[in-house]
């Protein structure tokens, strides 16, 4: 489709918005595509990477801050969501601390039995062993 005003036509694709009739002899066609979103919102994210997000974010205001100083409104701005999100995934604070300590305590209190249970020397070198390995 062609738009011709004054012997200077412009060719139209499809991608164009569609031309506006200001009066009969003047026309205007915007000729900027229209424009679609680059990166989704925030709100579409993989709806199962938000919990991780919360608790990697609680965990670093728990440390920074301790238990009594960790605000939900901060926890949910670190996280990159919004205060009722987090309410979504977790009832309260102490839900969330438990959550905390359940992903990142027990598996490595899990592994120190495992390590305590195989060790065969003193307690002294199986301490020294353990605060060294990474």
């Amino acid at each position: 489709m062609h738009l011709c005003v004054s012997n200077q036509c412009l060719n139209l694709t499809d991608n164009c918005l569609p031309p506006i009739l200001l009066t009969r002899q003047l026309v205007i066609f915007p000729l900027m595509p229209a424009l679609e979103p680059k990166t989704k919102p925030r709100w579409e994210r993989r709806k199962d990477a938000r919990p991780q997000e919360l608790l990697a974010a609680a965990l670093d205001l728990f440390v920074e801050r301790g238990y009594a100083a960790a605000r939900l409104d901060d926890v949910a701005a670190r996280a990159g969501v919004s205060k009722g999100t987090l309410y979504l995934y977790f009832e309260n604070k102490e839900e969330l601390f438990k959550a905390v300590v359940r992903e990142n305590l027990v598996s490595a209190l899990a592994e120190a039995e495992d390590y305590i249970e195989r060790s065969t020397g003193s307690s002294r070198d199986l301490l020294r062993a353990f605060t060294m390995k990474k």
